[in-house]
């Protein structure tokens, strides 16, 4: 990469591994800058305290994944960027096979995608993700005492819901809407990818792997992309 390289971490969450990572660059002597994008402000708070600690040169973004990562910030062309997506990152957005052609767009030669992806989903991380989830009851109009927060494992992830601790009455633009006790209203779904799931979306956005972890090690799959020059044609 050069000395001078910048970090984008996209969906940050507390930013603790981009951080890490960017403070070992650091110490490599590797001039660096870490972006950190997250559809939530909280996260970026939490990210940004995390980069304090370290020490380390950072800016937060709201991210919109329905617009090009061109739209977030401006790519330079004088130094690389290493975009990263880690641990249940990918699982979280809604169309990742967008979201790996709106990165592969955005790259130029020399630029980097690392992947870090638990295959094994851990629901005690979704679990102690309620203080955060709590930001939608309050969207919703309802108190913290009127909801139960929960996740359930199933075959496609990990749901991330709240159940109703007593019957409520809500007024949604302007409509009137009853909600019964029991009721589930879900509030975030965390997909599940098996390997070859993740090989074939990067393949078909035009990537390929320069780098791959062995898998015996970890059940995490770790891999390093790059765009070519040439794009196969198949």
């Amino acid at each position: 990469f050069g000395n001078v390289l910048t970090l984008v971490d996209l969906g940050c969450g507390d930013g603790s591994k981009a951080v890490k990572i960017a403070y070992e660059l650091g110490g490599l002597g590797k001039n660096v800058k870490l972006e950190l994008c997250d559809i939530s402000q909280d996260f970026l708070a939490m990210a940004k305290r995390c980069t304090r600690r370290y020490e380390v040169r950072a800016r937060g973004r709201i991210l919109d994944v329905s617009l090009p990562i061109s739209h977030h910030f401006k790519i330079r062309d004088n130094y690389p960027y290493l975009f990263m997506f880690l641990g249940q990152t990918l699982g979280n957005f809604e169309n990742p096979e967008e979201v790996f052609n709106n990165i592969s767009d955005a790259m130029r030669q020399g630029d980097r995608l690392m992947l870090e992806i638990d295959l094994e989903k851990d629901e005690h991380i979704y679990r102690d993700a309620e203080p955060l989830m709590k930001e939608y009851v309050k969207l919703l109009g309802l108190n913290e005492g009127d909801v139960v927060y929960n996740v359930k494992s199933t075959s496609e992830g990990i749901e991330m819901y709240f159940e109703l601790a007593q019957n409520r009455i809500l007024f949604l633009d302007g409509e009137r809407v009853c909600l019964s006790k029991g009721q589930r209203i879900l509030v975030g779904k965390s997909m599940r990818f098996e390997l070859n799931d993740i090989r074939g979306m990067y393949e078909s956005s035009g990537l390929r792997p320069i780098y791959e972890a062995d898998q015996k090690l970890s059940p995490r799959y770790v891999t390093v992309l790059e765009k070519p020059l040439f794009r196969k044609i198949l």
